[in-house]
């Protein structure tokens, strides 16, 4: 009886781990404002709530704005 209340209690154990380990990394939220000041530069804010486990997301999240752009003419 004991070895099998003990395969019971290792079994719970496995199953609790491989749930909680299939978790991932996950983006819960992200708010963004964005101000275009008058001399063309930006004033951003960002708010992220990430859920991350160093698979993917190991030293924070980064976000580029293209600063180049082509009108419908090819003019920059």
């Amino acid at each position: 009886m004991k070895t099998l209340k003990t395969r019971l209690i290792f079994i719970s154990l496995l199953i609790l781990l491989s749930t909680t380990s299939q978790a991932g990394e996950v983006v819960r939220s992200f708010k963004s404002d964005i101000q275009i000041n008058a001399d063309a530069s930006l004033t951003v804010k960002e708010t992220i709530t990430v859920q991350a486990e160093g698979q993917q997301i190991k030293r924070g999240i980064y976000q580029d704005f293209p600063t180049r752009y082509k009108d419908p003419y090819g003019n920059n």
